[in-house]
């Protein structure tokens, strides 16, 4: 899984993002959660991935999220406790800043708006959160 680790890394360098020991503790949750789950990392499938989560890319629309990437991400957000009892849990959204820092201030309260009415009981579920990140 190292290379998992190397591949995040290099795209976190590519994105000019200081990796800092709190980033890497959540690169390690994010590991742990694509090995539970059967997430292989693939560079390019996922950028077009992110692409549709973080940019609404309108080229990659019909693109198909893996289960297994809905299930990583179910796994990393209830481990990082953004995900108690089926529910986001708004506060721990709100005040973690590399949540924050990829929703325009103008998107904020229509993100967390969303993400309040969705409830998670299947990795699925995990859809509905992207999708806030463009109302």
């Amino acid at each position: 899984m190292q290379s998992f680790k190397l591949s995040l890394l290099l795209f976190a360098t590519l994105m000019i993002v200081y990796v800092t020991p709190e980033l890497w503790g959540i690169l390690n949750v994010f590991e742990e959660c694509a090995e539970t789950n059967g997430f292989i990392m693939d560079g390019k499938k996922l950028g077009q991935i992110l692409g549709v989560i973080f940019n609404g890319d309108k080229k990659q629309q019909s693109l198909e999220i893996p289960q297994e990437f809905l299930c990583t991400e179910r796994c990393y957000h209830e481990k990082m406790g953004f995900i108690e009892e089926g529910k986001f849990n708004l506060e721990k959204v709100k005040a973690d800043k590399y949540v924050m820092q990829n929703i325009p201030s103008y998107k904020i309260e229509g993100f967390l708006n969303c993400l309040k009415e969705i409830e998670v009981t299947e990795c699925e579920d995990m859809i509905k959160s992207f999708e806030c990140r463009h109302t």
